[in-house]
């Protein structure tokens, strides 16, 4: 069902996250139509807590991002 989403979306994974591995990011990534992945650095499964200000800084910027259109 991910190819039917509308809206623009991101994803965020921890590169070091061992319970859902970066490589799971793959189906998200090639079946949402206009998505936007940011992976992290030195992170595991809690990226918002782990890198909390990056991931508030990719989440704002991506919200308030122009649309192309």
């Amino acid at each position: 069902m991910l190819h039917k989403l509308k809206a623009r979306t991101l994803v965020t994974w921890g590169r070091d996250d061992r319970v859902s591995p970066v490589d799971m990011m793959l189906l998200p990534m090639r079946t949402i139509p206009d998505v936007e992945v940011h992976v992290f650095p030195d992170c595991g499964h809690w990226v918002m807590i782990e890198q909390k200000q990056a991931w508030e800084s990719a989440v704002l910027a991506f919200l308030t991002r122009e649309d192309d259109a």
